[in-house]
């Protein structure tokens, strides 16, 4: 029987964005992670757009991102992210989200970025992958 990994180990860095340890049993490897929220006052349309243009430029090709869910909220839409470091966060944002986003919006206005909040997750579980917080 397998022990269980200590829930919600955080490492906070100089600019205090968390990075959570994982630990993937299957592959006996140890992750640390930068999870965000982002919940953006935009037409839901804007995000299938979005979303559309990122699948179709990044395709199956690893870019740090390892679980995105989008739901549509009252007034707009609500993203959550892991990613497998801030720094394939940070590149992600400069390469291929800003100019997709500065293409969707278009003649509409500028693309800004909402608030981001970074967060250390309580429990995550992917099971197919064996991964347990």
């Amino acid at each position: 029987m397998r022990s269980q990994p200590a829930t919600g180990l955080v490492h906070n860095l100089g600019d205090n964005f968390p990075l959570v340890r994982i630990v993937c049993y299957r592959r006996s490897e140890v992750i640390w992670l930068y999870c965000t929220s982002q919940d953006v006052k935009a037409p839901i349309e804007l995000y299938d757009r979005v979303h559309a243009a990122v699948k179709a430029q990044v395709g199956d090709r690893d870019v740090g991102l390892l679980v995105h869910l989008a739901r549509q909220i009252p007034g707009g839409f609500s993203v959550i992210e892991i990613w497998r470091s801030k720094d394939d966060y940070d590149r992600a944002m400069v390469e291929i989200l800003m100019p997709m986003m500065r293409e969707a919006v278009g003649a509409h206005g500028a693309a800004t970025v909402p608030p981001i909040t970074e967060f250390e997750p309580r429990g995550l579980i992917i099971q197919a992958a064996g991964v347990y917080i």
